[in-house]
């Protein structure tokens, strides 16, 4: 192959043409086509080609040849496909191979256990975000630590697959391991805890008012900036938060993009909870801004962590939150003595929450 006729080695001279010419031959052998060749020298990504080779599987199927073997519904298929943010295939067209086949059997396990479509489309949309979020932190990582030119291209694209053969099993088992820890932490939530504390029945119960405090449109955020500008921005919100929380108001963990706090004081949380949305203000511009939820009710202090009605309501809460404000349960309101200006919100069904739950918006009496 005439690499310089091909247009391959344009620009280049010594060390980094010789080093070029390696690994063009290396990857020609391997059987990546000249076109392919082409395209990754004008997307300057011919480096990256042995590591996406790595991540490539061997194509043998459509997605009704999944559909029909796995024996689900290539509606169901195509759906979540394109709710983990996916391309989607041609039907008919050769493009998947044994772990998309693997992939559709654990989905048909999941339809025959069960679960009804609407939920594995948004469990399909959760863990794209997650999985997508999670390689773009990756990415940004591995390029970091690879930046700044002292390999040449040839050896760079050697380390680079090095790194995505090894990494891709330990990041897979931290995925596993994190998972299963949240996981047992919702079901001790919501199956081991959270039915005996809304009937009573649970020593050691507690009246207390939980709090979250979520950064402003977050999940939409990690579709336009880089992995390492949110992480920044979740790290400024983690010292904001360290920073406000004083007695009797305690931090109970961060997670994501979002902080928990709780006290049986609802006016000290209520300051704090206040004191954040001012100090969000005054942020520079590209600081999102935040939102507030606040529940009162009772609550049990268990491995660390809060359980029970008022750590689920004032999450829901602070989903339906607007930006910059603080938004409260009527129980909340009902316990809050200190000087506020409160404004009715109306009354709201929030998901997993039986009955109609009041809202109020609570600000400084002097605003």
């Amino acid at each position: 192959m005439d690499f310089t006729a091909e247009g391959l080695l344009d620009g280049l001279e010594g060390d980094q043409r010789r080093a070029r010419v390696e690994l063009l031959t290396r990857l020609l052998e391997a059987g990546v086509s000249i076109d392919e060749l082409k395209q990754a020298v004008a997307d300057n990504r011919l480096a990256l080609l042995p590591a996406e080779r790595l991540m490539t599987q061997e194509e043998k199927y459509s997605i009704r040849d999944l559909a029909r073997i796995a024996g689900v519904d290539e509606q169901l298929l195509l759906s979540l496909r394109r709710a983990s943010g996916l391309p989607i295939e041609d039907p008919d067209e050769v493009a998947f191979g044994d772990l998309d086949l693997e992939a559709a059997r654990a989905i048909a396990l999941f339809v025959e256990a069960g679960l009804p479509r609407s939920g594995l489309v948004e469990m399909s949309r959760i863990f794209g975000e997650l999985t997508a979020r999670t390689a773009a932190a990756t990415r940004a990582l591995i390029a970091e630590t690879f930046a700044g030119g002292e390999l040449d291209e040839y050896s760079l694209s050697v380390r680079l697959a090095e790194v995505a053969r090894d990494l891709r099993p330990l990041t897979v088992s931290l995925i596993e391991y994190l998972y299963r820890l949240h996981m047992r932490e919702q079901m001790r939530n919501e199956i081991a805890i959270s039915a005996q504390v809304d009937s009573g029945s649970v020593p050691g119960l507690q009246e207390v008012s939980a709090c979250f405090v979520d950064l402003v449109g977050f999940t939409g955020l990690g579709e336009s900036i880089p992995p390492e500008e949110l992480g920044g921005l979740v790290g400024r919100l983690a010292s904001m938060v360290s920073e406000a929380v004083a007695p009797p108001v305690r931090l109970t963990k961060m997670i994501g993009d979002a902080g928990m706090l709780v006290s049986e004081d609802t006016d000290a949380l209520l300051d704090v909870a206040l004191r954040l949305i001012d100090v969000a203000e005054q942020e520079d511009g590209d600081f999102p801004g935040l939102k507030v939820g606040v529940a009162r009710g009772k609550a049990i202090h268990r491995w660390g962590d809060w359980y029970g009605s008022p750590v689920n309501i004032a999450n829901r809460v602070t989903g339906i939150a607007r930006p910059g404000s603080v938004l409260v349960t009527g129980d909340v309101h009902e316990a809050a003595t200190g000087e506020y200006r409160w404004s009715f919100a109306g009354e709201r069904h929030l998901k997993g929450v039986q009955r109609e739950v009041t809202l109020y918006r609570v600000r400084r009496a002097e605003a």
